[in-house]
């Protein structure tokens, strides 16, 4: 506090991108934790769309950074709508269900479409804001802690273990994002790589 934020990304053009090792409902969580800590978040592009990390040959000493700073993809057109050019400087995904803009931007379910609901909740909540409280709960699987200020308190409940957990409610008032988890008798049981948001 007051010395700085800590900045919490997804990824940079020096390493390979979050859809190299994750799928895309582990994406989904990496970007709630992300943007819902302390500090400033910070998304790289294309992992919005979860653009593939590309093995194209090296650019200027780039070596294997090179495939994580390919063209970003808006739509089906000549590159991915990125360059009208016939020999673009690195290519973009040449698979035929290579991510792009216009294919999530309809699908309500989309990872565009999520982490533009969690960059708006991080934008809206003063209780996600960077310097607001921030309380561990529970460590280890799930990881459980709390994001307050005087007037809202919002819990944030993690398991990206391939395995089913389960907690005491902490008293959940309003659900704002569940994925993969139900709320019960008292319990919130969270199956494999889950994730619940909530004011409580």
């Amino acid at each position: 506090r007051g010395e700085g934020l800590y900045c919490m990304i997804t990824g940079n053009h020096d390493c390979k991108r979050t859809s190299f090792n994750l799928s895309e409902e582990e994406r989904k969580l990496a970007f709630a934790f992300l943007l819902t800590m302390p500090g400033a978040p910070f998304l790289y592009y294309g992992d919005e769309i979860g653009m593939r990390y590309l093995h194209v040959p090296t650019k200027e000493g780039g070596y294997f950074r090179t495939g994580s700073r390919t063209p970003m993809q808006w739509n089906g057109n000549k590159n991915h709508g990125f360059s009208d050019s016939d020999k673009p400087y690195l290519p973009t995904d040449s698979r035929p269900d290579a991510p792009t803009v216009e294919k999530q931007k309809d699908d309500p379910d989309s990872l565009l479409n999520f982490t533009k609901f969690i960059v708006n909740l991080h934008k809206s909540e003063k209780a996600l804001c960077p310097d607001a409280d921030f309380e561990i709960l529970r460590a280890g699987y799930p990881f459980v802690f709390t994001r307050k200020t005087e007037d809202s308190t919002i819990c944030v409940c993690i398991n990206p273990s391939q395995y089913d957990q389960a907690l005491t409610d902490p008293g959940v008032k309003e659900v704002l994002y569940s994925q993969n988890c139900t709320i019960a008798d008292g319990k919130v049981n969270m199956a494999g790589v889950s994730l619940l948001i909530a004011r409580i």
